[in-house]
């Protein structure tokens, strides 16, 4: 799904007035992002944005007379690397000088740019890292200075999103693809959990894309789109999704059977999980739990890394669910309210998955489990 909602960004390249960074010689590519960025969110946002391909990529460049498309290929791989990283990772792992580095750097810890453009202009560096440089600052002011654009709500750092897809985009196939990159990061941003999550969980970016990918299945599911789940349907969304996972049959089987037969806190009480550990997860699953003061309780003790890792991931997944926009409404244990069948379904595939091979299967179970969960009342 995120492949076809993104791919069109690979084609669309409108200029658009933004404020000028009059010292930039690259200025241009930043409206080119911006006016790709709004025409893509845009559509995406109405629906008109449902699957891709090479000719719909190339008929959508001809239709707008650009100079240029994309390879899905290339796509794909700018995708993969800016779901899967952080800014200031993906800038000290660049092919890049230390100066330039330095400069991209800085760029995340100031809203003008215009000083460090102008550094850049001075600069002894090559003329194709200039490029590069000047060119993801371009990008970066055209977020700074479009605030009705990038609002600065819902624990959102639009300009790590960006950056991460504008230096990943240079690296692959230059400026075209810096701006394809700086869309892609910048609509994942825009997706971002709309809440505020607890941030001293370690596992929090789990929970974040926990939601995201079970909103994907369900849609696609209410659409039809998924008839069953084999190894083809699987090993699709595994690349589509943005929650890392490994999967097989025996946990998709088990934890289809745990959720028919058992309800999750059988499947707690039942595990090989310390007593503590029981106890934190159930305290989860009541109504308006303290999650703060569960992860810190996790935290403060001495729980072997894999156990203290699946309680403190489980803990991410559910706070992130009761803090969402309910996926459903049904009742467990009695008590009614958003997300419990998810949240008590995803507990169930986590424990499940985890204890036949490892925690990326315990992901996948708790994705498993979460949406066959909300049909379980």
């Amino acid at each position: 799904m995120k492949k076809s909602i993104l791919g069109i960004m690979a084609t669309v390249s409108f200029a658009f007035s933004a404020l000028a960074q009059e010292n930039n010689p690259y200025n241009k590519v930043g409206d080119d992002f911006l006016g790709a960025y709004k025409v893509v969110s845009t559509d995406y946002n109405n629906g008109k944005i449902t699957d891709i391909n090479q000719q719909l990529l190339d008929n959508y460049s001809e239709k707008l007379s650009l100079g240029y498309s994309v390879s899905l290929d290339n796509f794909s791989e700018i995708v993969r690397n800016v779901t899967n990283s952080d800014s200031e990772e993906v800038i000290k792992k660049a092919n890049l000088s230390d100066y330039s580095k330095e400069i991209l750097l800085k760029s995340l810890k100031t809203a003008d740019v215009k000083d460090l453009v102008e550094d850049v202009n001075k600069s002894d560096i090559s003329k194709a890292e200039k490029e590069t440089v000047l060119s993801t600052l371009a990008i970066l002011n055209a977020v700074h200075t479009n605030p009705q654009v990038f609002s600065n709500d819902a624990n959102r750092c639009w300009v790590c999103w960006v950056t991460v897809g504008a230096v990943i985009g240079n690296v692959i196939c230059g400026i075209p693809c810096a701006i394809i990159g700086g869309g892609i990061g910048a609509i994942i941003g825009g997706h971002e959990k709309d809440t505020q999550s607890d941030k001293s969980n370690p596992y929090n970016k789990v929970g974040v894309d926990f939601v995201a990918s079970v909103k994907i299945l369900k849609k696609d599911y209410n659409e039809g789109k998924i008839k069953s789940i084999d190894k083809e349907t699987t090993d699709y969304y595994l690349g589509v999704l943005p929650l890392k996972a490994e999967i097989n049959e025996e946990v998709t089987a088990a934890t289809v059977n745990a959720i028919k037969t058992s309800n999750f806190k059988e499947v707690v009480m039942n595990s090989k999980l310390s007593e503590f550990s029981k106890e934190i997860l159930l305290a989860s699953q009541t109504n308006s739990p303290d999650f703060s003061g569960l992860v810190q309780k996790v935290k403060n003790t001495k729980l072997p890394e894999t156990e203290s890792q699946l309680v403190l991931t489980s803990l991410a997944i559910t706070e992130n669910l009761n803090q969402t926009s309910a996926l459903s409404r049904c009742t467990v244990n009695g008590g009614t309210g958003p997300n419990p069948c998810e949240a008590a379904g995803a507990i169930t595939g986590l424990i499940v998955g985890h204890a036949i091979c490892g925690p990326l299967c315990g992901i996948a179970g708790s994705i498993i489990g979460a949406v066959f969960g909300s049909f379980k009342d």
